[in-house]
């Protein structure tokens, strides 16, 4: 016989119905008819078009930019994260391929190293050199070391660091030690190929130590040189010879004149004293130290003639020797021997002279106009009023000047005067316009000037620095429409140049500022690797400082974080993760924080794996947020954590963590702990010992054997402690007792001995014992004058003893020790009862504790602000 359930199904089936309940999705319940009618809806169900999802509303999910790395920079860092983990390293033949991709790169690009990826280098290399001689192989040939010193000597000045002293002598010693064993060369073509090589080395090694302060080790190397045997090397003496200029200026960059003029001596000697090199260190080493004597002496026609016009000078340009002998006579105000010296057939450096001395001196703007119209009238032009004009050379040095010194206002002034004069300007013009005025704070000015300039011809990138600098100033100012910033940064990046990290930053902080977080990753990713390690702390401290603002939303900090951790870390170090930490437990945050601390647990860097203080203060903000999943995950990996070592301060975080979280009985084992320890408690630990026998069972037993132990020991108690005290006894119901502490507590304070708060010292009960809660309630109620009449004599006498003692604390002890009492009763019935007797004894300080307010929660009970518990280990 077919079963009910046969039936029922076959007959939905009939009627077009589902014969088995399934579960739809909330939209196509929504959708679906509720009223079926012989298995057809009522209301007809709409045709949809999705017209191939052109207007879903759905946001498109967008992918982040990967970093980007120089090529071999991966592997090494790579080999950086497997060193801290004391790993196994990646293979040799790997590192050695990442060592030349990289310096390849760099060579290829023209681009400087950075002391980040120094540090990267001189690590692989040193991991190749290990294995080499482990292998007794050579795996670097001589090209590669002549590679890696073209990409470290080619750094600027201002970017080298100790790592790059470290890494360019690393790469010397192994080039000696790899050109050692070459074969004698096979013919004379490549004789001179080795020895052009051999010279271009040597040469790029002086010049470094010469750029770095290492002059004296420039000149020891180049001696060894010169020592060798002449009949094999005579090709070395000669190199020797021809660096040896270069020694002078770097004696001159120390400001080691001595040395210097020994150098000088050696060349004169050698018939190499008369070089255009030689003058422009001399002039420029005196210039610089405004010796006018020896200026002077040194400056000579032809001295000034070659240090000023030949070609091919290796230290300095022409234009830098002759825009420092201008700021010399500037400086020292000999304008008129300038003019003497500094002449050309044109005029147009005698007229620069002239021009910039005036206003250097003091010359007003009106001044330097009558200047203009005595040279126009001077002129051979056929209309000297419209046909003459300033050089251009000098209306850019005049502008430079205002610049230099600060003057916005001048500055606009000679630029309006030069216009007048139907000065021709060019893109420098414009260039020193858009920096005045944003020394001005015009930034609608410094956009006109910018659409000017876009006019000119530009050479060399010479408008990269001001262009950067408009950039740092829009991004910073929330006024500016998006699109004029974004316009002006395509425009950088149409230059395929990287961006200083000066620029990076303030658009950084503007897309912070609009939420732009995949912006923001992108431009990180883009530029970031490629900075230095000052450069991307400071990027580093920019996103840090935002998650650090107390205004900041909690969601954006996060995102934030999110993006620092990812970009940022290897320079961030243990102390601004365990600051974000500390700010997420302010935030109310204590999942989030703990997210903060397990990432840095796992991290592979030592220097930044939680120490001591970092569990502290987890434990303590843990303990401010009550989070007991929290402290959970974070004790069990401080009992996982082989290199933190239990502290009284460590235990005194748990015991204020599982205070907090109600396991007040794990808190006093950690007490026990504290007690039995070799460092023993600290007042924290009483403090923490105290707060958790307040809500512990039969709590008031530790707390008398802990004071006990402290009065005994002779342990200076404060007013602090002996607080604590009195709110464990209050928590435990045991207001009687609190008074009779509060009588003997003046002379526990002077450090005399005797009854401890009512009881010998022994440890036996005095006259009024431990009181239940009950009995001490029947005990204020006698205090306040229901006692019998039998008792009314001795009973009024023994308040009357125990208001003269308590009048010896001060009103502020009185209010701390009256405030811990109540704040710690159970209760509203309590409460009213401690109010009552203070209202009756002492009712200035209940009005001086009124005053600093009191708030109730919804159960009625009540809390005296201004003494919050102290979260202190």
């Amino acid at each position: 016989m077919r079963s009910y359930l046969t039936r029922s199904v076959f007959r939905r089936l009939l009627c077009n119905q589902d014969p088995v309940i399934h579960r739809r999705s909330l939209h196509t319940a929504r959708l679906r008819p509720q009223w079926p009618h012989h298995g057809r809806a009522l209301i007809l169900r709409p045709q949809q078009r999705t017209l191939l999802g052109l207007f879903d509303e759905k946001p498109q999910q967008r992918d982040l930019r990967e970093p980007l790395l120089d090529p071999g920079m991966s592997k090494m860092l790579q080999l950086d994260k497997r060193i801290h983990l004391i790993a196994r390293y990646p293979p040799t033949e790997d590192l050695v391929a990442a060592f030349n991709a990289f310096m390849g790169a760099k060579k290829k690009q023209k681009m400087p190293m950075e002391d980040f990826h120094a540090t990267q280098v001189l690590q692989t290399l040193r991991v190749i050199e290990g294995d080499c001689e482990k292998r007794e192989k050579q795996l670097l040939r001589v090209q590669d070391y002549f590679n890696a010193m073209m990409v470290i000597s080619s750094t600027p000045t201002e970017k080298l660091s100790p790592v790059h002293n470290e890494l360019i002598w690393l790469v010397y010693e192994r080039w000696l030690a790899a050109t050692s064993h070459l074969k004698a060369p096979m013919n004379v073509e490549e004789d001179h190929a080795r020895r052009a090589q051999h010279s271009d080395f040597v040469n790029r090694m002086v010049s470094f130590l010469c750029r770095t302060m290492q002059t004296a080790r420039a000149e020891e190397l180049l001696d060894n040189l010169g020592n060798q045997d002449q009949r094999k090397d005579s090709y070395l003496s000669d190199l020797a010879n021809r660096l040896w200029p270069r020694l002078l200026d770097g004696y001159a960059k120390e400001d080691n004149e001595s040395d210097m003029l020994r150098i000088l001596e050696r060349l004169e000697a050698k018939g190499a004293g008369n070089s255009a090199n030689v003058y422009a260190s001399l002039l420029m080493f005196y210039a610089r130290r405004n010796n006018i004597d020896q200026t002077k002496r040194w400056a000579t026609p032809k001295a000034v003639e070659l240090a000023t016009t030949a070609q091919g000078l290796t230290w300095y340009t022409n234009a830098e020797v002759r825009k420092e002998l201008f700021s010399f006579c500037l400086r020292t105000k000999q304008m008129a021997w300038a003019q003497s010296i500094l002449q050309t057939r044109d005029g147009d450096l005698d007229q620069e002279a002239m021009f910039l001395g005036a206003l250097s001196s003091g010359k007003s703007i009106d001044e330097l106009d009558r200047m203009f119209a005595v040279f126009a009238q001077r002129s051979s032009a056929p209309d000297p009023l419209k046909d003459w004009h300033p050089s251009l050379a000098a209306v850019n040095s005049l502008l430079d000047h205002a610049i230099s010194v600060a003057d916005p206002y001048t500055a606009e002034r000679i630029f309006a005067l030069a216009q007048r004069y139907h000065t021709p300007f060019d893109a420098q013009t414009y260039i020193h316009q858009i920096r005045y005025r944003l020394l001005a704070s015009d930034l609608p000015g410094a956009l006109s000037s910018y659409a000017l300039l876009r006019d000119q011809p530009i050479t060399n990138n010479q408008d990269w620095d001001v262009m950067n600098l408009l950039t740092q100033h829009l991004a910073a100012d929330s006024k500016i429409p998006h699109d004029t910033i974004m316009g002006l940064v395509a425009d950088l990046s149409d230059r395929q140049t990287l961006f200083p990290a000066a620029t990076v930053a303030p658009l950084c902080a503007y897309h912070l500022r609009r939420d732009e977080y995949f912006e923001l990753v992108d431009l990180l990713q883009t530029y970031a690797y490629q900075y230095s390690t000052a450069d991307r702390i400071m990027l580093r401290d920019l996103l840090l400082s935002t998650c650090l603002d107390p205004a900041s939303d909690t969601a954006r900090v996060w995102d934030t974080y999110m993006i620092f951790h990812q970009v940022f870390d290897l320079e961030t170090a243990r102390e601004p993760r365990q600051h974000l930490m500390n700010q997420m437990f302010q935030r109310r945050r204590p999942d989030l924080a703990t997210h903060v601390f397990t990432r840095m647990a796992r991290h592979s860097r030592a220097n930044t794996r939680p120490d001591h203080s970092t569990y502290v203060d987890a434990f303590i903000g843990i303990a401010h947020n009550a989070e007991p999943e929290a402290l959970e995950v974070l004790h069990n990996m401080l009992k996982l954590d082989t290199d933190v070592e239990p502290s009284t301060q460590l235990r005194n975080s748990l015991m204020l963590a599982y205070s907090a979280c109600g396991a007040h009985w794990r808190a006093l084992e950690f007490w026990e702990e504290v007690a039995a320890s070799a460092e023993g408690p600290s007042y924290e630990s009483l403090y923490a010992a105290f707060w958790a026998c307040e809500r512990t069972s039969w709590g008031y037993k530790s707390a008398h054997r802990i004071w006990e132990r402290l009065v005994k020991g002779d342990v200076e108690i404060n007013v602090e402690l002996a607080g604590a005290y009195l709110g464990a006894l209050s928590a435990n119901g045991l207001t009687g007792e609190c008074w009779q502490v509060l009588r003997n507590l003046p002379g526990v304070l002077a450090g005399k001995s005797g009854e401890i708060d009512g009881r010998d010292v022994d440890g036996r009960a005095a006259d009024n014992g431990r009181m239940e809660h009950g009995m001490a309630r029947n005990w204020i109620a006698n205090s306040e004058g229901g006692r019998s009449e039998s008792a009314e004599g001795s009973g009024k006498e023994q308040d009357d003893t125990l208001a003269k003692e308590m009048q010896t604390l001060s009103d502020a002890e009185m209010e701390h020790c009256i405030a811990c009492v109540f704040n710690a009763a159970r209760g509203v019935v309590q409460q009213q009862e401690i109010e009552d007797w203070v209202l009756s004894e002492h009712p200035s300080i209940w009005q001086a504790l009124e005053k600093r307010g009191i708030e109730e929660d919804e159960m009625g009970v009540r809390r005296i602000l201004g003494f919050e518990r102290r979260m202190v280990a």
